[in-house]
């Protein structure tokens, strides 16, 4: 893991996640949002002469909503694709995360399960996330003829139709290209095995002391 990873994610707050990064690291990181439009720009050039052939299309996966209203100005020929999951699964699933790898570096603040911890990154992740899902909401009602939205549901139910729904918009053609069947046939049996892992860390959005029922209200 990058030992920068937690540096990006200063919104939650300097004493929980910065607290173990020199002033430079912090400033750094907000920095890279200052820059991101350039830098992704950068990328996208890259990508295109890296694979040559004279495609002027490029996919680029990534958490870019902080960025989107840029990003769409500056490309507008560009398409937009979200996944959405039902809040309460994926606030679950990212508090999890953020926990596990909380202690996995062990900074000061969460170097052991503690209630405290364990509250702290609950009600962290809960604000920020419901501000995100709203911003994502927004964004994606704007102009719609160039936003796809699909539901993990469905994608999980069925991943063919789904990349089929996705290349007719952003791919402009309905045949899926072998290397991507390939990538989804591996996608699938990674799914298959992770389905089996005993996680060590797998709390409830109780213990997190986080109100399921509220969260509805998102939806």
């Amino acid at each position: 893991m990058n030992r920068g990873f937690f540096a990006l994610a200063y919104d939650i707050g300097p004493d929980q996640m910065l607290a173990n990064y020199p002033v430079s690291d912090r400033e750094e990181a907000v920095q890279l949002w200052d820059d991101f439009e350039e830098y992704f720009d950068d990328i996208v050039r890259k990508t295109l002469c890296f694979y040559g052939g004279g495609g002027k299309r490029v996919m680029i996966k990534g958490h870019y909503l902080a960025a989107a209203k840029g990003l769409e100005e500056r490309y507008p020929n560009a398409d937009f694709l979200t996944v959405v999951r039902e809040p309460r699964k994926r606030l679950e699933s990212m508090m999890n995360f953020v926990f596990a790898s909380r202690l996995a570096m062990g900074t000061d603040v969460a170097s052991v399960p503690t209630k405290r911890n364990i509250l702290d990154v609950g009600e962290a992740i809960t604000r920020i996330e419901c501000e995100y899902i709203e911003q994502e909401k927004a964004f994606f009602a704007r102009n719609p003829t160039r936003k796809v939205v699909i539901k993990f549901e469905d994608y999980v139910n069925s991943p063919t139709k789904a990349i089929v729904d996705v290349y007719k918009v952003v791919g402009n053609k309905e045949k899926i290209p072998p290397e991507v069947v390939s990538a989804m046939e591996r996608g699938k049996e990674g799914h298959r095995n992770r389905a089996k892992i005993k996680y060590s860390i797998n709390l409830t959005l109780a213990e997190f002391g986080v109100d399921g029922n509220k969260l509805r209200t998102i939806e």
